[in-house]
């Protein structure tokens, strides 16, 4: 996550500490910022803790939990590491106590507020700002008149319900002013309330593959710009939202820089094609997760810019691959009927003799033609197309995956080619996701949205322009 305003207040003030349930190794340290992430570091620590902390971190598997107060906030910082750590004997008459030790603590977790938390803890709900969210979610407190300026409303809201919560989305005004400038910016919270307590690994769970499902969505990633967490539920609003209700949550070591090439304020379907049943639409993608987790992080890979070129040309065509196996077999095996691979005798789309085994299984190329046909409503081509398309993914895939010189003639090899293909397979894999998560084929024919969609498939036309002129 980026810098936490709410954080950089508590930076470099000392407060009292201790690891896990144990007080005795209690130590004062301070919050320090250091290269986009939160360390906790301590100066003055008995030999007694220090060597406790180290030997538990030695001689544990899982992470360290240290919890402390800084003026009189309550801190957990959790799946913690110390990467740093030293000991000097400032004193060699005084085995005891003649130690100066430090630590440098790296917490992946940091809670802040009215109460401690751990893997334990049950909240009633959270309250999430995502990043871009109001390009899908359009929700206004405010109306603007041109003679009375700004007029104020009740802040309106959205509901959703999913089988494990419902979703709340509210708008939102924060102020920021000064005497030349008062500036109001809008943006939508984000609510998951739960009719029963869950613990804080589920409600985490929740964030996160909902942050995942708004980067499908979008198809660019959506980062969290902050999270509360709020301990019970109360009718009444200043119980429910006392200090001593709610936690402040930063999720340490998570990048929220990523940018998109091209920034267009738009998502790929707008929120009323999918209002009606969008809490369905989560409850399948919670599924499509359990169920094809490899699709969906090999994808994300791509979203949270980790992956380029051909490295993001062997995670797709994976990707699709891992689609047919998971979702398409039967039709995939009907396909093979249509289009065998007989023994000794040569492949229809690649004329290479096929090996002398019986029951050859199916290729990367009858997955991908297949997965091609079932989308084909979005992409318009014809069968000749459908068949030099999937001959391009599986030939390339092959080459960069075995290598021969054979394998090289029929690859994409040029980089333009490649950036064509990539973007081209991008889109029938959120095309086959979206499908899956219960959306309407048709209305994502009709609806789908993305800055460089029509363009590549005109580049795609090119291409098999090219290559059947050449024929």
């Amino acid at each position: 996550m980026a810098q936490n305003i709410f954080l950089d207040k508590y930076v470099n003030i000392i407060g009292r500490f201790w690891m896990g349930d144990d007080e005795d190794t209690f130590f004062f340290a301070q919050l320090a910022y250091r290269e986009q992430d939160y360390l906790l570091i301590g100066n003055m620590l008995s030999i007694h803790t220090y060597r406790k902390i180290l030997d538990t971190q030695k001689s544990e598997a899982h992470y360290l939990n240290f919890y402390g107060e800084i003026e009189g906030t309550c801190f957990s910082l959790m799946n913690s590491t110390v990467p740093k750590s030293s000991s000097t004997n400032t004193d060699p008459d005084d085995h005891e106590n003649g130690w100066r030790c430090f630590i440098e603590i790296e917490p992946g977790e940091i809670a802040f507020g009215g109460f401690y938390v751990n893997d334990e803890t049950t909240i009633s709900s959270s309250n999430v700002e995502f990043d871009k969210i109001n390009e899908l979610i359009h929700l206004l407190p405010y109306k603007f008149d041109l003679q009375n300026g700004l007029i104020f409303k009740s802040s309106p809201s959205i509901k959703c319900n999913t089988k494990e919560f419902r979703l709340i989305f509210d708008a939102k005004l924060s102020y920021l002013g000064s005497f030349e400038r008062q500036e109001f910016k809008n943006y939508v919270s984000t609510v998951f309330f739960y009719e029963s307590k869950v613990k804080i690994y589920k409600a985490r769970e929740h964030i996160a593959l909902t942050q995942m499902f708004f980067s499908m969505l979008k198809l660019s990633y959506i980062g969290l710009n902050s999270i509360e967490l709020i301990k019970e539920h109360f009718d009444d609003p200043c119980q429910q939202f006392s200090l001593t209700n709610i936690v402040k949550y930063h999720l340490n070591f998570t990048s929220n820089s990523v940018k998109e090439a091209w920034p267009v304020p738009a998502f790929c379907l707008k929120f009323e094609h999918l209002e009606n049943k969008f809490g369905t639409t989560i409850d399948n993608w919670f599924e499509f997760w359990s169920s094809a987790k490899p699709i969906v992080e090999l994808f994300y890979q791509i979203l949270i810019e980790r992956s380029y070129d051909i490295n993001q040309f062997l995670n797709l065509a994976q990707a699709l691959e891992v689609y047919s196996n998971r979702f398409r077999r039967e039709e995939v095996k009907r396909l093979l009927d249509e289009r065998p691979r007989d023994k000794g005798k040569p492949c229809e789309y690649t004329g290479q003799q096929c090996p002398e085994k019986e029951n050859l299984p199916a290729t990367t190329w009858h997955k991908i033609y297949d997965l091609l046909v079932l989308t084909n409503i979005c992409f318009g081509f014809d069968k000749m197309d459908i068949e030099i398309i999937a001959s391009w993914i599986a030939d390339t895939r092959n080459y960069y995956t075995h290598y021969g010189n054979s394998k090289k003639k029929k690859a994409l090899t040029t980089i333009n080619k490649r950036e064509t293909i990539n973007r081209f397979m991008k889109y029938l894999l959120i095309i086959l996701i979206y499908e899956k998560l219960g959306i309407d084929i048709d209305l994502i024919a009709k609806e789908f949205y993305h800055p460089f969609y029509q363009s590549t498939l005109q580049q795609v036309n090119e291409l098999l322009d090219h290559k059947k002129d050449k024929k």
